[in-house]
């Protein structure tokens, strides 16, 4: 009878252990030459509603903080902006967060047309 209870137990424990509400979360980011889009998303494709974004440059150093607008993307204009190294863009949206790395060959591609 004890065997079948400590069996039991293990198996209640193993189930509350396990995560309850488990989201992926996806950032998009793309440029034109005049401004950064940004694009968050649950993995259902819901856009997220509310959130923070830092633009971090090639040495981790935030060049850049701007709230996540209503809507399917927010756009961040590129004035003053050293794109030279790249661009990391965090996206961070409740318990959520995620990045998409604007690299220079994309920067240079996307100012080049």
């Amino acid at each position: 009878m004890i065997g079948f209870c400590a069996r039991g137990c293990l198996v209640v424990a193993l189930c509350v252990a396990q995560p309850a509400d488990a989201h992926h979360f996806n950032v998009y980011a793309w440029t034109d030459c005049r401004v950064i889009e940004v694009r968050a998303t649950t993995e259902n494709g819901t856009a997220a509603a509310a959130g923070d974004i830092q633009l971090r440059d090639d040495d981790g150093n935030i060049v850049g903080s701007f709230d996540l607008g209503p809507g399917e993307t927010t756009k961040i204009p590129l004035d003053g902006l050293d794109l030279s190294g790249g661009l990391r863009v965090e996206v961070q949206s409740g318990p959520h967060e995620d990045y998409w790395q604007l690299t220079q060959e994309e920067i240079a591609r996307a100012c080049s047309t």
